[in-house]
């Protein structure tokens, strides 16, 4: 389905992202959010960036979950 596809970015198309270094990924976040708000006004502005973040909150959550059952699994084996 998506864009960076899960379970490993071991695909062509997402490993350079993944592969970033820490302050290339922040710039290229800020270059991204720059780009963005080009044409927007404030009102589209903070509606796009709610958007945004609430996809952020999503990965997380999921992200969160995903670590928390995984983290379950490997005690129950011990």
């Amino acid at each position: 389905m998506g864009v960076l596809k899960g379970k490993g970015a071991d695909d062509a198309s997402s490993s350079w992202f993944f592969s970033l270094p820490p302050k290339q990924f922040a710039l290229l976040s800020s270059l991204i959010g720059i780009l963005l708000t080009d044409n927007l006004n404030p009102d589209q502005q903070n509606a796009l960036g709610n958007f945004i973040v609430n996809i952020g909150q999503v990965i997380l959550t999921s992200a969160a979950q995903g670590q928390l059952l995984q983290d379950s699994g490997s005690q129950k084996q011990q």
